[in-house]
């Protein structure tokens, strides 16, 4: 008996190469859409922080706490920052309305909202720091908000470094634009 032909059913052979090319010409294009709108056009984050962020010249009430061996403790100060890159700060308020400390300073800020500052104050002689403190932050402005985090060091009236360094962190919130 002779034997019919029979017919091939291979599976025809998929074109994966078109397919490959098209998803790569979809992706160029998407990225082309995508790269036409300007990054400011799509928003995803809340009005507070989408807001310009606050020159640093101005007055700020910040939350400072200080992560000492003996356990993490918090401080009120507002601070003012001047034009002329310096700056001064009242801790909070005893019960006879002086603050408990006056502090001094520098700062200085980059373009970006990063910035830099120096601190020195005193400690009360009956206070939880005896000597003066001395504190440089690295910091990030934020619409009317900023926080910073660095290191303090306690030094005794002989300018000898008593204890240190102290991690600090600080939150702070613009006030307004006086600095007087």
């Amino acid at each position: 008996m002779s034997e019919a032909p029979t017919t091939s059913t291979r599976p025809r052979p998929r074109h994966v190469g078109l397919r490959v090319l098209g998803l790569w010409i979809a992706m160029v294009a998407a990225f082309i859409g995508v790269s036409a709108v300007p990054s400011n056009a799509v928003d995803h984050h809340p009005a507070a922080v989408r807001q310009a962020a606050k020159p640093l010249i101005g007055t700020w009430d910040l939350t400072v706490t200080v992560y000492a061996p003996g356990g993490a403790a918090t401080t009120t100060p507002t601070f003012i920052f001047h034009e002329d890159h310096k700056l001064t700060a009242d801790g909070p308020l005893d019960e006879t309305g002086k603050p408990h400390y006056q502090a001094t300073g520098y700062w200085n800020e980059d373009k970006n909202g990063t910035f830099t500052m120096y601190v020195t104050h005193p400690g009360a002689a009956d206070g939880a720091i005896v000597g003066t403190v001395r504190a440089i932050h690295l910091g990030r402005v934020q619409g009317t908000h900023f926080t910073t985090h660095g290191l303090a060091f306690v030094y005794d009236d002989a300018g000898v470094n008593i204890a240190g360094p102290i991690t600090i962190a600080t939150t702070a919130t613009w006030v307004s634009s006086a600095t007087s």
